[in-house]
């Protein structure tokens, strides 16, 4: 049996915004860094492809704001 999934929020270390636990960064979306490189993101890497794609989506409606 596979153990029990995280769900919840925790608060982004900048703002205290809400942010994912699942998320492994410790700022959300809208306080990391225009330079954040989803590339060479340890925390980025470690998303299955479906939450990268979410996350890259909504981090570039982020930095058009």
């Amino acid at each position: 049996m596979s153990p029990p999934r995280k769900s919840g929020f925790k608060p982004c270390r900048e703002c205290v915004g809400r942010m994912s636990v699942t998320d492994q960064h410790n700022d959300c979306l809208s306080c990391l860094s225009s330079e954040h490189d989803v590339e060479e993101c340890v925390s980025c890497q470690s998303m299955n492809p479906k939450a990268l794609k979410e996350r890259e989506a909504k981090l570039f409606l982020a930095k058009v704001k």
